[in-house]
């Protein structure tokens, strides 16, 4: 019986993998046309695309890496290529909503390995943060090159306010608990384990 529903889970699993392609593939089509996506496929550069392609690839890995050592950080062992294959995944989501919010998705495919809603949600959060943080330094980077070193500082300045108040807020238990009893209310149980994990990680 138990092997029945686990053979049933995963061919609902595969199912799914395929309906994303194909909504994906539909998005594409409807939003870009047939014929720009083919004349864009004509046009490309195969040498840039040579070296966009590995690059990609090793961000895809480095995500990957990044949300597995975040979930061995609160106990879950899930191996590497699935976590690779989730994140991929949700990346592509992601596309296709504002603000990337869909790469949040990721959060369901981690439900399937007994990570718990709360936990998953700490894992994504984190990796958005850690993402946020790097993309800052190349960008105070970026504007120290182009500009000044004034205007970098700035922005060093700014971003750091903005990470320490996000860090300050998760970690903040007043704060914690009137977003529970004044945001969440009945649904605070579904987050459950999501303070340990933050802290944990």
């Amino acid at each position: 019986m138990e092997e029945e529903k686990t053979n049933s889970w995963k061919k609902i699993k595969n199912l799914l993998k395929i309906l994303v392609s194909i909504v994906i593939i539909y998005f594409l089509i409807r939003n870009i046309g047939l014929e720009k996506i083919w004349l864009a496929l004509k046009s490309t550069n195969l040498w840039i695309l040579s070296l966009v392609l590995p690059i990609k690839l090793v961000s895809l890995l480095l995500n990957g890496v990044n949300i597995t050592l975040f979930l061995q950080a609160i106990g879950k062992k899930i191996k590497f290529w699935k976590v690779v294959v989730w994140s991929n995944l949700a990346w592509s989501i992601g596309l296709f909503f504002p603000g990337r919010v869909g790469e949040f998705s990721i959060i369901y495919f981690l439900k399937s390995e007994n990570v718990e809603f709360g936990e998953s949600t700490a894992v994504a959060l984190l990796d958005k943060m850690t993402t946020f943080f790097v993309l800052s330094i190349l960008s105070i980077i970026g504007v120290f090159y182009y500009f000044n070193l004034t205007s970098a500082l700035w922005l060093a300045g700014v971003l750091i306010i903005m990470m320490g108040a996000n860090v300050a807020i998760f970690l903040n238990n007043r704060l914690r608990w009137w977003v529970k009893e004044y945001l969440l209310r009945k649904y605070a149980r579904l987050f459950k384990g999501f303070n340990d994990s933050f802290r944990k990680i």
